[in-house]
């Protein structure tokens, strides 16, 4: 992702931090990365060696990473084209390339490469199979900014299939998360589940070790790690048990690749933001995530409605007990806002707004939410 484009999300999502003031996991440094490893989008890890890539705009070139210095190992010319190149995704013989990064929701060439591990381990020009998709349920392809919900940035292999999840940038629409084959060709992607709870995704990882999709997400003034305990190794699961930390990183705090090394160390890379140097870090998932079995995972437990919200009007359902709301337009500035309480629901008006996206935070009592919606104005 670009960094324009972060800028705006970094302060759009400031507000997501409210209230805490410390993060739960301070991420360890390993390394910073050196040029040409600028804009770290994706990591894969085999054999105790870290490969990464460049996002869009660069060369489609694999790096493998010196550990101790941040330095290039070996640089592998991928036979293919980055359009925008987001994340790494492996089995035990196989390594995917996402080139789906579509911040603007106008790409209709939407790829996947695949390249044998034994190439990537050996040689230093390789070939790939690719695997072509597009989402079915897209029908509009705007080319502006905060307008699609088709963008990712994260991609996992699990079994025979291959799991994409989305950010969606559109209020209307939530985190969906697609399943494709392993086996090169055309397809139309398959919708098997959405999340609700995080807006945007930038990295993701599955370990089979112990059956656990890792995210890692922007979420200012901190990230956020999310783990979910999957009930199968050979498919995505998101029922099963859910834990969220904040992490702060070294230097960018523009943090996208993440992957499962050796024992319980996850490794994270991040791309150069506003002059601050990309790192290769590092956190103990053991020690960091100890809890995470004893939580589920709350899943669409307050509604906003009507979304769209007209002339700013909307209302609240299936809280607990309303504690604080708030509410902040696209540009990260708090709207002020009327808010009407009752037993059964709470009214909010935006006072001061126009059309666009907004996000909605709300504490019931229970827990956080995030809400993201859009509001029209005639």
């Amino acid at each position: 992702m670009k960094a324009w484009m972060v800028m705006l999300f970094f302060t759009v999502f400031v507000f997501c931090g409210m209230g805490q003031s410390t993060p739960d996991i301070v991420a360890s440094p390993v390394t910073p990365l050196q040029a040409p490893m600028l804009e770290s989008s994706g990591l894969a890890f085999i054999q105790g060696r870290i490969f990464t890539h460049n996002d869009s705009g660069n060369n489609p070139f694999l790096f493998e990473v010196d550990t101790l210095t941040g330095a290039v190992l070996r640089t592998v010319f991928i036979e293919a084209t980055n359009v925008d190149w987001e994340d790494l995704a492996q089995d035990s013989t196989h390594l995917y390339i996402a080139d789906f990064g579509n911040n603007l929701g106008n790409r209709q060439n939407l790829v996947i490469y695949k390249a044998l591990w034994s190439d990537v381990l050996a040689k230093d020009t390789i070939a790939v199979d690719t695997i072509a998709f597009h989402y079915p349920e897209q029908t509009v392809f705007p080319g502006a900014p905060f307008q699609t919900a088709y963008d990712a940035e994260s991609l996992v292999a699990i079994g025979d299939s291959l799991y994409l999840i989305n950010k969606s940038w559109n209020a209307n629409f939530p985190n969906y998360v697609y399943r494709l084959p392993k086996t090169p060709g055309t397809y139309a992607a398959e919708l098997i589940d959405s999340l609700d709870f995080m807006p945007l995704i930038a990295g993701a990882d599955f370990c089979f070790q112990d059956s656990t999709l890792y995210l890692i997400g922007y979420m200012p003034p901190f990230n956020q790690l999310h783990a979910f305990k999957s009930a199968s190794a050979e498919r995505l699961s998101l029922t099963g048990q859910y834990e969220r930390k904040t992490v702060s990183f070294p230097g960018s705090i523009q943090v996208e690749g993440i992957v499962k090394g050796v024992g319980n160390t996850l490794y994270f890379s991040s791309e150069v933001f506003q002059g601050r140097t990309p790192h290769l870090s590092r956190v103990d998932v053991v020690n960091s995530l100890h809890a995470y079995a004893a939580h589920e995972m709350r899943r669409n437990k307050v509604y906003a409605y009507p979304n769209p919200a007209l002339s700013g009007v909307f209302w609240l359902k299936d809280f607990v007990a309303p504690v604080d709301v708030q509410v902040f337009d696209a540009t990260g500035k708090q709207v002020p806002v009327r808010i009407v309480l009752s037993d059964e629901q709470v009214q909010v008006q935006v006072l001061e707004g126009s059309t666009g996206s907004y996000f909605v935070w709300i504490n019931d009592g229970v827990g956080e939410s995030l809400l993201k919606l859009q509001i029209t104005y005639e």
